[in-house]
């Protein structure tokens, strides 16, 4: 039996074509993401660390653009901190330590990759703005949480509640900011929407 795309209903294909290019477009950014990430890590089989790709680390800028306003937050809160690599801590407690995979950017992607595949009647500037905005929002809840975790070590580093929290953050992160990634998706549909999924 041959499949006729054209016998669809319109709202079908434009939501077919929208879930098409979502997934290109989220293909392509997380194997970019982590290939680059790959390439600038000295232990990684193609170290490019001392190149170019290397001297100018995206990965390590949003790492200091992270542990900087998360010794901040809780320095305005009282609390002497210390800084060391990718590790802030309170003083006198133990720091937590921020990897690549703790920066929210699979967040990002995702973000991106909705706005970027959604067809509207907005121009380049206004998507970017959009998109720039909605990655600070993402970013700015991923502060919030490693400020609170920073919290954690403070006041329950010897319960089993630290445990239980260190173990499942990632994955409360993941269920907040993915329902506020939808949320401005949902906003950015109805601001700007130039399709309809509907009949």
């Amino acid at each position: 039996m041959k499949f006729n795309l054209s016998a669809l209903a319109p709202s079908t294909r434009n939501l077919l074509s929208f879930l098409f290019k979502l997934i290109i477009i989220y293909s392509i950014l997380d194997f970019s993401f982590y290939s680059y990430v790959g390439l600038v890590d000295p232990k990684g089989s193609y170290d490019l660390s001392s190149t170019i790709i290397g001297k100018y680390n995206l990965i390590e800028a949003i790492t200091t653009a992270t542990i900087y306003p998360v010794s901040w937050l809780l320095n305005i809160f009282g609390y002497s901190t210390y800084l060391y690599n990718n590790v802030v801590g309170i003083r006198d407690f133990g720091g937590i330590k921020i990897m690549f995979p703790c920066l929210g950017i699979k967040m990002w992607i995702a973000f991106f990759s909705l706005i970027a595949a959604y067809p509207t009647k907005q121009n380049w500037k206004v998507i970017s703005i959009f998109i720039i905005f909605g990655i600070a929002v993402i970013h700015f809840f991923n502060i919030v949480r490693m400020f609170l975790l920073a919290l954690t070590n403070r006041y329950y580093g010897s319960d089993d509640l630290h445990d239980k929290i260190f173990q499942r953050h990632h994955d409360v992160f993941n269920l907040v900011v993915g329902a506020v990634v939808l949320m401005m998706f949902y906003i950015w549909v109805r601001q700007f929407n130039k399709i309809s999924f509907s009949s």
